[in-house]
C-alpha cells in the first residue's frame, strides 16, 4: 500500500486503474465459499 495525495473530485475510477469489486460480488462470493458472517439466520432475526 501507499499513500499519495488526490483531487478530492470522487473520480475514483480513473485515479486507482484497477477494478474495484462490488458490494454484491463480495456478498455472494462469500456465500458461495461458505462464509455466512455476513447473513443474519432465522432465529437472530427473530429475536431482533
Amino acid at each position: 500500500m501507499t499513500v499519495q495525495s488526490v483531487v478530492l473530485d470522487l473520480s475514483v475510477d480513473q485515479v486507482f486503474k484497477q477494478r474495484r469489486t462490488e458490494a454484491y460480488e463480495i456478498l455472494l462470493l462469500d456465500a458461495t465459499c461458505g462464509n455466512l458472517s455476513l447473513f443474519v439466520r432465522c432465529d437472530e432475526q427473530e429475536a431482533a
